[in-house]
């Protein structure tokens, strides 16, 4: 049998830094930023509206992980 895991896809996602290393999206959820290169500079920017282009990991109910190949700040 398949395993059941998907498989990692680009996507761009728009929402907050948050202090707790997180990107809370728009539409409320929420996604655990991977210490790569990119997701420690996204770090830099807490309380601030960004645009994310990144790879999502495995997701489960309890755990949504981004790692961050790019991102911008938007201006409101």
């Amino acid at each position: 049998m398949a395993g059941t895991g998907l498989a990692s896809k680009q996507v761009t996602l728009t929402g907050m830094v948050n202090e707790d290393n997180q990107l809370v999206t728009d539409d409320g959820k929420i996604y655990d930023i991977d210490s790569n290169d990119e997701g420690l500079k996204l770090l830099e920017n807490v309380g601030k509206k960004v645009r994310v282009v990144c790879t999502i990991g495995p997701l489960d109910e309890d755990y949504r992980n981004i790692k961050v190949e790019s991102f911008e700040m938007i201006s409101e």
